[in-house]
């Protein structure tokens, strides 16, 4: 009686010992695999950052995942970030809210671009610059080579350069909306001779006799 009982209780003991072994085997098994998984999220641009154009990437029980920064419509942007929960997510932002005249375009809240109401003339002379450069009506502008902004419309301007470019070279031009108009003066060369044998000219200018250019 006794040996049996001594049997059984070795027997039970094995069984026990078998037992503890491979529960400890599966249960680390299942950590293992559950550690495996790496769990993280990232954000390009840092968080919800309207203005910058960001990607999420992460990987969760899923797999990776890839979340960008897109446009909804003209005026929303899905703006990706990472929660507390370390996974990826989105959120609508109204970009006119972030900012005045906000439009989304490529991902990212932008200043909408309001067109220009004025255009810009460039103006300039050949040969030389320096030329003196006015409206038609006689208003001084500037010398070549200069820019100037100017409402939509037609104009005229002259231009001229002393002592051998005197006369007024006048040119018409057409300004629009947000444009670059390129307004060029051909000078050409007067003299006025008073003296033939020694090559004198007299500028009618008043700065008197001078050596007369070819």
């Amino acid at each position: 009686m006794e040996k049996r009982t001594e049997t059984l209780l070795l027997l039970l003991l094995v069984v026990l010992v078998v037992f503890v072994a491979f529960g400890s085997n599966i249960s680390g098994r299942a950590s293992k695999r559950t550690g495996e998984i790496n769990y993280y999220c990232s954000d390009s641009d840092g968080g919800i950052i309207p203005l910058v154009y960001g990607i999420v990437r992460g990987a969760n029980v899923n797999g990776s995942y890839t979340i960008p920064d897109n446009c909804a419509s003209q005026s929303v942007l899905w703006e990706a970030y990472c929660t507390s929960e370390n996974n990826g997510a989105r959120i609508n932002i109204d970009c006119r809210k972030e900012i005045p005249n906000g439009v989304c375009q490529s991902g990212r809240c932008v200043y909408w671009n309001v067109t220009p109401s004025n255009g810009t003339a460039y103006f300039t002379s050949v040969p030389e610059s320096g030329a003196w450069v006015e409206s038609s009506s006689g208003v001084f502008w500037g010398y070549t080579p200069f820019s100037r902004n100017f409402a939509p419309g037609t104009y005229s301007a002259q231009a001229r350069k002393f002592p051998f470019y005197q006369n007024w070279e006048v040119r018409t031009f057409n300004i629009f909306a947000g444009q670059n108009t390129y307004v060029e003066f051909i000078l050409n060369q007067t003299h006025h001779s008073i003296n033939n044998t020694n090559g004198t000219c007299l500028i009618l200018d008043g700065t008197g006799p001078i050596v007369c250019r070819p």
